[in-house]
C-alpha cells in the first residue's frame, strides 16, 4: 500500500521545476532546497523548518487546513491519479486511516500527516 501511494502523492506533486505554489512556499517558510527535496521524495520531516514547509504544501494542496488532516482534500486530490480500483481502495483506506489526525502546531501537524500515510 506505501509504493501505492508513494506513486500516487509523486504523480500529484512532482515535475522538474518547483511549481508557483512550492516557491511561495519555500520563500514563506525559508525552506532549503534539500527541504522541497524531502517533500517531493515522500520523506518523513524532522527539522521545524521541514515540518513548516510539509504544512505549507499540504495545506495547498488541500490535504490540511492547518489544524487537520482534510480526509475529503485527500480522497479528492489522489482518486483523480489513481490508476485502478485497487489503488483507489488502498486511497479509501489511507483517508479512513488518517481521518481525526489533529495538531494545533500546523507544522507538527503536517509531521503526523506523513506518518500516518506512512505508517
Amino acid at each position: 500500500m506505501k509504493i501505492i501511494l508513494a506513486f500516487c502523492l509523486f504523480t500529484a506533486v512532482a515535475a522538474l521545476e518547483l511549481s508557483p505554489e512550492e516557491k511561495k512556499c519555500q520563500e514563506q517558510v525559508d525552506a532549503s532546497e534539500e527541504d522541497v527535496e524531502m517533500f517531493r521524495s515522500l520523506q518523513q520531516p524532522e527539522e521545524r523548518t521541514t515540518k513548516c514547509y510539509y504544512d505549507c504544501m499540504l495545506q495547498k494542496i488541500n490535504y490540511s487546513d492547518g489544524k487537520r488532516f482534510n480526509r475529503e482534500g485527500f480522497l479528492h486530490t489522489m482518486t483523480q491519479v489513481a490508476k485502478n480500483e485497487q489503488q483507489r481502495k488502498a486511497i479509501q483506506h489511507l483517508g479512513d486511516q488518517c481521518n481525526g489526525t489533529e495538531n494545533d502546531d500546523p507544522c507538527e501537524l503536517a509531521a503526523d500527516i506523513v506518518a500516518c500515510l506512512f505508517r
